[in-house]
């Protein structure tokens, strides 16, 4: 009997890397006027909405980025970005530099319709060959947010920092990024809000909250 083999002779599956969260926090959110973190979503913040969606599904929830923060979430780990690079691609190589050895969902703070059913069907999608999980909504739009990225996948990611890539979307032409189509019935998880209008639309609104100092 060999390592990794069970008493009856066969093979144990190969123990995954655990899974934390990194919601990413940053940008000046320009066009909505505020925060998108501190907006108002069914009687909490958009973040503690977003936290406490994710949270039952990984080991440990991170803040990636320098974006304020309501006093709901101040007990959460906050990583700063990484230096020298911008947009969403410098939080998630701040988040798998600290924890290598982990595998990341990144979600944005701004997407409302995540629900359980989505984040199921995402983690279900893993497999040993599989570096990353990068949700395809039509065949050429990929969501590199609301995915999922296993501890080689930061290979691709420095690689695509050193060239110069700031969207992580284009990971998912690389051999080793899984870029399954997401059922009709869950698209909506991965809708994200950049305006009051696209907020209200997906079922917010009211005054944004203050954030903790």
């Amino acid at each position: 009997m060999t390592v990794g083999d069970n008493l009856d002779g066969s093979s144990a599956a190969p123990r995954q890397p655990p899974l934390f969260a990194g919601v990413l926090i940053g940008g000046h959110s320009s066009r909505m006027g505020a925060p998108k973190a501190l907006l108002a979503y069914r009687g909490r913040t958009l973040l503690d909405h977003v936290v406490a969606c994710v949270r039952p599904h990984v080991e440990q929830t991170v803040l990636l980025g320098t974006g304020p923060v309501p006093p709901a979430c101040t007990d959460l780990r906050r990583l700063f970005d990484a230096p020298h690079l911008h947009g969403p691609l410098a939080g998630m190589l701040a988040a798998m530099r600290w924890r290598p050895d982990a595998a990341w969902l990144f979600v944005a703070c701004d997407m409302p319709r995540i629900s359980d059913d989505a984040l199921d069907w995402l983690l279900r999608q893993r497999a040993p060959e599989r570096w990353a999980i990068v949700p395809r909504i039509a065949p050429s739009h990929v969501e590199p947010l609301l995915a999922i990225y296993e501890p080689p996948a930061r290979k691709l990611l420095e690689d695509a920092a050193a060239r110069g890539i700031v969207a992580p979307n284009r990971l998912a032409n690389d051999p080793s990024v899984f870029a399954p189509i997401v059922p009709a019935e869950l698209r909506d998880a991965w809708s994200n809000v950049n305006t009051r209008e696209d907020f209200e639309r997906l079922g917010g609104g009211g005054a944004p909250h203050d954030a903790a100092h």
